[in-house]
């Protein structure tokens, strides 16, 4: 156990990206006069593109490799911004350094927080087996359900772009019908691919996967971490290596965002075995450099970790 909580503080070390950002991307070319969107996350981005077409130019603030929860922009980052004609974030807590952007780039940059109006699942602690809303915030990780991005985010997005630039509103509307088709095949293979599935429980590296796992029948029992940044006891690790085994959970799920050896080590503690699933992808990462790619991943790597 000490072995495994040394291994631990490894995620303190933040993962090393070879993304830079780029400032050119708000900056208009010569005889480019579309509209730019700046948004936090890549997934929010690749909405804002299947929406907008061709018609916008989006860019991705937050660089690949990086974790949302502990970003922290640069001031060249800060002044870009303000080329931006709108800004789309999360919200609930996940990307408060989008308001660092917000406050820096002054008036007259409009903001969309996806969070804000959407009924948000709760934050589980899983140091204490009991609910609870982290800052007075729910589960932020609302992108990670198809029905949802459906039914709510991208006709939420839809609607801010068509008021931002009505001369697209046409075209808008038109990929946005396009979008839920697709959208509503992918929770179809969701639901497929994970219905003979023998099991249904899996321990998180940090809790991600709530709205994933309430969509279509899944439990993420525990979290490594409570909230990334927040380093575990050893006496939380010996009780989720007792959990484990009660419960019979041999699936731990990491993120390509944090450092892989302390998942590796909790996974040896348990006698299981871990797998990489991607809440972000990014521009440029095979297979996951859009949105239904990137939840495409997920699931085959879910139907692999879950037995099916």
């Amino acid at each position: 156990m000490k072995k495994l909580f040394i291994g631990i503080l490894l995620l303190l070390l933040p993962a090393v990206s070879s993304c830079t950002f780029q400032e050119e991307a708000f900056v208009n070319r010569p005889g480019d006069d579309k509209p730019i969107v700046a948004a936090t996350i890549f997934p929010l981005a690749d909405l804002v593109k299947q929406l907008g077409g061709d018609a916008i130019r989006v860019v991705t603030l937050l660089p690949a490799g990086a974790s949302p929860h502990t970003y922290e922009p640069t001031p060249k980052e800060m002044k870009a911004v303000s080329e931006a004609g709108l800004l789309v974030s999360i919200g609930a807590g996940l990307d408060v350094w989008g308001q660092k952007l917000i406050q820096a780039a002054g008036d007259g940059v409009p903001e969309v927080v996806i969070a804000e109006g959407l009924e948000l699942l709760p934050m589980r602690d899983h140091h204490h087996g009991e609910e609870y809303h982290h800052e007075e915030h729910g589960d932020p990780h609302v992108w990670l359900d198809p029905v949802l991005v459906r039914e709510e985010i991208a006709p939420r997005l839809a609607e801010a772009l068509m008021e931002r630039w009505p001369v697209l509103a046409d075209s808008i509307r038109v990929n946005l019908a396009e979008f839920q088709r697709e959208l509503e095949e992918l929770d179809r293979e969701f639901r497929q691919g994970l219905a003979s599935c023998p099991e249904r429980q899996f321990i998180s590296f940090h809790a991600t996967w709530g709205y994933l796992a309430h969509r279509y029948g899944l439990e993420e029992i525990a979290s490594v971490l409570e909230y990334p940044g927040q380093e575990p006891s050893a006496r939380w690790l010996a009780k989720l290596t007792d959990l484990a085994g009660a419960e019979g959970v041999r699936v731990l799920i990491i993120e390509p965002q944090f450092n892989p050896q302390p998942g590796e080590l909790v996974a040896g503690e348990i006698g299981g075995k871990v797998f990489v699933m991607d809440p972000l992808g990014g521009e440029g990462i095979e297979g996951r450099d859009s949105y239904l790619q990137l939840m495409r991943y997920n699931l085959a790597v879910l139907k692999e970790a879950l037995g099916s």
